[in-house]
């Protein structure tokens, strides 16, 4: 699943990475794998606080934009790329704003999908 994960962050940090100038091209894949990262780390974190409802809940659900877990990988990712990588706040929001949401939206929609073998 992990491969199927950054197969969907490389889809959606296209432009948001690759052609943003405040991240120099030599990062490009490192940030990418940085969203990755910090997606897995937010679930990874949910689960072992406690919330296996809330983040089951999510997949179950297909994924929405607007579910706590997404917003909270959201602001991780974020947050990194400002301390790993220079990025002033409102960039970084940006960058996270335009690869985290739709990353595990479609995650949480091809998980849901009985009929796609490719996400279990």
């Amino acid at each position: 699943m992990l491969d199927n994960l950054m197969d969907l962050v490389r889809k959606y940090t296209g432009t948001a990475v690759n052609d943003n100038p405040a991240i120099p091209n030599e990062k490009n894949e490192v940030v990418a794998e940085q969203a990755g990262n910090s997606i897995m780390d937010t679930l990874k974190n949910a689960l072992g606080s406690g919330r296996i409802a809330d983040v089951l809940g999510y997949f179950k659900k297909g994924g929405k934009e607007q579910d706590p877990i997404v917003n909270e990988a959201t602001s991780n990712y974020a947050q990194e790329l400002q301390a790993k990588h220079g990025l002033d706040e409102v960039q970084a929001k940006e960058v996270a704003a335009k690869v985290v949401p739709q990353t595990m939206n479609e995650l949480a929609a091809k998980t849901a999908d009985p009929n796609d073998k490719g996400f279990n």
